[in-house]
């Protein structure tokens, strides 16, 4: 009992560790807020720059989409596959 006792403890100190890293954004992240709305969805960036439908960012910079919803429940993935 103590050897998967061990085993366990180990497996779960180590997914804790991913599981707060993975968590944690880095520094210079560029936090853009996208809002879903019925037929559209709306992206602005901290600079001002706003879009519909589209959301173009840097290239080599982390991005960290902050999502809500007006009055739909549907995802924001499908919505930017290219075409």
């Amino acid at each position: 009992m103590i050897i998967p006792l061990i085993l366990a403890m180990a497996m779960f100190s180590w997914g804790a560790v991913v599981y707060v890293d993975y968590r944690n954004a880095p520094r210079d992240t560029l936090d853009v807020y996208v809002i879903g709305k019925q037929w559209m969805w709306k992206a602005q960036q901290p600079n001002g720059l706003k879009e519909i439908n589209e959301l173009h960012v840097p290239v080599n910079r982390n991005v960290r989409l902050i999502l809500a919803s007006e009055d739909v429940i549907h995802d924001f993935f499908r919505s930017c596959i290219p075409r």
